[in-house]
């Protein structure tokens, strides 16, 4: 059944002029994702997670509906609790992580699985993935060139959700 609400596009708006504006600040993003997490109810994680992707496809398009699509292994204790995957054309490459059965992961607890939860579980890399830095477009993060695999407690340090583009 469609039992939505109607949808408030003024606080929406004002909701989404304030992320920006934040984001815009390195220390400033990590604490609107800690707050949106804290609040994810409130539909601004939504709203953020939404935005961000909206944008990464629009500036870059082209690897976004051209790209290669090639499905992510994880290895380690969390690899069934992980769907990955990258999109690649030449040295350009998006990848795209997202927990799955969080709530059995986290034994029943209703937290969120970030950080230190993924111990040493890690999403590898396609093999050409040599190149420049990615960036976490949804937390700011930073993630060195050259790595062959991404520890899932650093792609889930802030958000449980990945969307890093190089």
């Amino acid at each position: 059944p469609d039992n939505r609400r109607p949808v408030d596009f003024e606080l929406r708006g004002r909701h989404l002029r304030d992320m920006l504006e934040r984001s815009r600040e390195k220390q400033e993003i990590g604490r609107l994702c800690e707050e949106v997490l804290r609040n994810w109810s409130d539909g601004r994680l939504k709203l953020w997670v939404t935005r961000c992707a909206l944008h990464a496809r629009r500036g870059h398009r082209e690897l976004f509906e051209l790209g290669n699509y090639i499905p992510l292994k994880v290895t380690g204790a969390g690899e069934r609790n992980v769907v990955a995957y990258a999109r690649t054309i030449g040295q350009r490459m998006a990848v795209v992580a997202t927990p799955r059965f969080a709530y059995t992961m986290m034994g029943g607890e209703e937290r969120m699985p970030i950080g230190e939860a993924w111990g040493e579980t890690e999403i590898v890399l396609p093999s050409t993935s040599p190149g420049p830095p990615m960036k976490n477009l949804l937390t700011g993060e930073i993630f060195p060139a050259g790595q062959p695999t991404l520890l899932c407690r650093e792609v889930f340090a802030s958000l449980p959700l990945g969307l890093l583009l190089r």
